[in-house]
């Protein structure tokens, strides 16, 4: 088990977490192995010591992916001792069946730019998550883990509903630890739903202001039959002009200047 994470051994076998063994004492050794989740791949990471981890055969998917399956809500973690945390801590409130899923590998900050990129593994796996009504983000409350928040939800608000988890620790497996269970599941019903900067949901616009008449534009006489369907080009919109290479946007462009 991981017991010195506060992680129960019927927690680690629902995920398959396996544990190695010296082979000379047949004592429980320091590597812990977690499956892939979409494939037969292991990840190894020494008990001690984070920074010595290793990948074993092909490692696909998010971890618990393929445990969690389908379904309206799903929760993803940053790490894998934090999903079992999650998982033990909705098992101890009666939801063992909440699904709980982790990033691959971590997240991928720049310290100095202050910017998160996502992992390729996660975006290959657009198409299954956006199968969910709800993603709940539980990533750690420092700066690379809410960098990722902000990289996740750039990628993802746009096709499901995004809800960050704001925790007093660190991360959940310090909630797990220092027994605060029920201080991490109110959290995590009051996770607040992710909201781009400058983007206003539908309902919060006044329906007077949706319908405020479009005031008329700057016409310009090369294009009056488009600059009828516009009502011109107005200072305070910004319009875009796409078309495929050599079509004549830039020509475009210079009848409008």
């Amino acid at each position: 088990d991981l017991s010195h994470r506060g992680i129960r051994k019927d927690i680690c076998e629902k995920y398959g977490v396996r544990q190695s063994v010296n082979t000379m004492t047949g004592e429980p050794d320091k590597h812990f192995f977690f499956p892939s989740g979409l494939s037969g791949g292991w990840k190894r990471k020494n008990r001690y010591d984070k920074t010595d981890q290793q990948i074993y055969g092909k490692y696909r998917g998010l971890v618990g992916q393929k445990l969690a399956g389908k379904g309206k809500m799903l929760v993803i973690t940053e790490g894998e001792e934090d999903m079992l945390s999650v998982a033990q801590m909705f098992t101890d409130y009666g939801k063992p069946n909440w699904k709980v899923v982790s990033l691959p590998n971590g997240v991928n900050y720049d310290s100095k730019k202050d910017v998160a990129v996502l992992d390729k593994e996660v975006l290959e796996q657009y198409d299954e998550l956006c199968g969910f009504e709800t993603i709940v983000l539980c990533f750690d409350m420092d700066k690379p883990g809410q960098a990722t928040v902000e990289a996740f939800a750039d990628v993802f608000a746009g096709e499901v509903k995004i809800r960050v988890i704001s925790l007093p620790l660190k991360d959940a497996n310090e909630m797990l630890k220092e027994g605060r269970q029920k201080e991490f599941i109110k959290a995590f019903y009051d996770a607040k739903e992710y909201r781009p900067e400058k983007m206003e949901q539908g309902g919060d616009v006044a329906f007077e202001e949706v319908h405020k008449p479009i005031p008329k534009g700057v016409y310009v006489k090369t294009f009056p039959k488009l600059m009828g369907m516009m009502r011109g080009l107005r200072p305070e919109e910004m319009t875009m002009v796409l078309a495929p290479s050599g079509v004549g946007k830039s020509t475009f462009y210079r009848e409008l200047v």
